[in-house]
């Protein structure tokens, strides 16, 4: 039996100025939904990762994930930072951000997926297919 994919998530976990806590829980529910649980473990933050301090428990969840998806929404520093260090490992990531904000960024070459702002479930299933397609390491090689 081949080991489960790993998935790391970057994302704001509190409200920012522009969306609720919940929105970005939200966002994490549908990757979690979005990834077959025969081949993918469940997915989690990055942050989350055992340590001793949160440095290293984020460092620990970037370098050990298989991918990591990164919520640019709002554009949160944090989220910038843990992006800008997962690109310098040269290891797999997948963007996804909401889908009406635009945002000059040095990923723009990055394929980004939208967030519908929608509850519109073919929507939200579009959505889903297009991240458990990018979501496969084999897929993945940061620009």
């Amino acid at each position: 039996m081949q080991d489960l994919i790993s998935i790391g998530i970057i994302a704001p976990i509190s409200a920012t100025f522009k969306h609720s806590a919940d929105f970005f829980k939200l966002t994490r529910q549908y990757i979690s939904e979005a990834l077959p649980k025969d081949i993918y473990k469940e997915p989690s933050l990055v942050s989350d990762k055992e340590g001793n301090d949160r440095l290293n428990r984020i460092i620990g969840g970037l370098v050990d994930s298989d991918v990591v998806v990164v919520d640019k929404t709002d554009k949160n520093p944090n989220v910038m930072l843990e992006l800008g260090m997962r690109a310098a490992f040269d290891l797999p990531f997948v963007l996804i951000q909401l889908e009406s904000q635009e945002y000059p960024s040095v990923f723009k070459m990055q394929d980004i997926i939208p967030i519908p702002n929608t509850n519109d479930e073919s929507t939200i299933n579009n959505f889903k297919a297009r991240l458990l397609e990018k979501g496969q390491p084999s897929c993945q090689s940061p620009q």
